[in-house]
């Protein structure tokens, strides 16, 4: 569940990809042990601007297993700034 920021639209983050992994070493920094969750939108329409501070459409994934960390990879974004911008990002778990 993604919310823009206050400003600067065109860095408004339209696709990611969503990992876990379980390992708690420097492993987790070489990219190595991550496991692909999902890859997708990031619930930010493309073809509208939405109004900023405010949370999107969440997304669902497909996904039962837990992992001690996540990380959210940012793979494209809104406009040509050279930086992307939101304000909140929750991984909710049901």
């Amino acid at each position: 569940l993604f919310a823009t920021a206050n400003d600067a639209e065109e860095r408004d983050p339209l696709m990611c990809t969503i990992e876990g992994s379980n390992y708690t070493t420097s492993l987790l920094s070489n990219g190595y042990t991550w496991t692909l969750l999902y890859s997708g939108t990031t619930g930010i329409p493309s073809a509208t601007i939405p109004s900023r501070m405010t949370y999107m459409s969440s997304v669902s994934i497909n996904n039962n297993l837990s992992y001690t960390s996540y990380r959210i990879l940012i793979t494209q974004h809104r406009g040509v700034a050279d930086c992307v911008q939101y304000s909140e990002a929750h991984l909710l778990g049901y």
